[in-house]
């Protein structure tokens, strides 16, 4: 063995003894509300605290009515088409989610010796969620409501593919009449006249029925040419296209825009039970506030499943200048939101306010 070698490991040898003998890093914790001053280079963290969020989403269809409705029935055998224009509301889906932000009750001032990798414990509370550093405050999730785009007037054009006058005498109009005789004096004198509403209507469903007609006898094979392919395809879906927009003129068009509202609740602490209305929904006006009159409540309840009782007592008293981290566990709650009577959704999910305050020795 050689001298060198002997050298390095009793240099090896004292380094180690030296790091077993370096003093720990100590830390000292202290609420900033109770203390009302921070210590310059000390570390700032938060408990955190549970934010529900409630994501609603609905429809808003406009229905107004064609202008050929009354006669719906009569030539088309519709029957209940809208005769008023109206709005319904309906909700497509409502989604339970949370998420975490900064418990102002709960802000601690930390004065440590050593660095922060020296106290492993701090590290994992910090992967775990469990302790929030000032990089983590606010909330990591935007929430927002959506504004829709404007609603434009809704507009009839092809009410009809015929004229929409009937003149006087028309067989002579198509006649050789001689110009500056007193039959072409006449015939510039004939007054045109408008076609009565039920007039049109007639013939905007008779072209339905002719529209049909036709549409059987392409896909029945009866005329001599026949598109393929593609062809078939576009030519049916263009006299579908032309049969929806004139059967609108007696049944009405439809509009539909979506709506999103995201609605907040912050549970309280230490209690068992939770039960709010977040606001009321009609199916005439949409969302309406809480303390309306109309409409359905939708109604958020929570259930605090007292899984961290055991704990009660565990810590010791939490006073300023504690050599100790203070966290806090979540608690289990059973979350439930309701429309009217009926239950639309339900989950379990973690809630640090009905948790418990315990201590972590670093």
């Amino acid at each position: 063995m050689s001298i060198k070698f002997l050298h390095s490991v009793l240099i090896l040898t004292g380094m180690f003894m030296l790091l077993s003998c370096s003093p720990a890093g100590k830390i000292s914790v202290s609420n900033v509300n109770d203390t009302k001053s921070i210590s310059a280079g000390s570390e700032i963290y938060s408990l955190p605290l549970t934010i529900i969020d409630v994501t609603v989403y609905a429809e808003e269809i406009t229905i107004v009515p064609g202008p050929y409705h009354e006669y719906a029935d009569k030539y088309l055998s519709i029957e209940n088409v809208p005769a008023a224009e109206k709005k319904v509301w309906t909700i497509s889906d409502i989604r339970l989610g949370l998420h975490e932000e900064v418990d102002p009750d709960f802000v601690f001032c930390m004065e440590k010796t050593g660095r922060l990798n020296q106290f492993p414990g701090i590290e994992r509370l910090l992967e775990d969620s469990l302790i929030l550093f000032p990089g983590n405050f606010p909330g990591k999730i935007l929430f927002y409501n959506t504004l829709p785009d404007r609603e434009d007037d809704i507009h009839y054009f092809d009410l009809s593919v015929k004229r929409n006058f009937d003149v006087e005498d028309s067989e002579v109009i198509v006649s050789m009449v001689l110009p500056g005789t007193d039959e072409d004096k006449r015939l510039m004198n004939a007054r045109a006249q408008e076609k009565t509403l039920e007039r049109k209507a007639e013939e905007a469903a008779n072209f339905i029925i002719k529209l049909r007609k036709r549409r059987f006898k392409l896909v029945a094979g009866q005329y001599d040419y026949m598109p393929e392919g593609l062809a078939m395809t576009e030519a049916l879906r263009q006299l579908d296209k032309i049969e929806e927009e004139y059967l609108s003129l007696f049944t009405g068009k439809r509009v539909t825009r979506q709506h999103v509202r995201t609605f907040h609740f912050t549970p309280g602490n230490d209690v068992d039970n939770e039960r709010l209305v977040l606001f009321r929904f009609s199916d005439t006006e949409g969302f309406l506030n809480a303390s309306e009159e109309q409409g359905k409540p939708v109604l958020l309840e929570l259930t605090n499943s007292n899984k961290t009782t055991g704990l009660d007592g565990v810590g010791p008293s939490i006073r300023s200048n504690n050599k100790f981290i203070i966290y806090r566990i979540p608690d289990l709650a059973y979350g439930k939101i309701l429309f009217g009577e009926k239950l639309i959704v339900d989950a379990y999910i973690p809630v640090f306010q009905y948790g418990k305050i315990v201590t972590l020795y670093p």
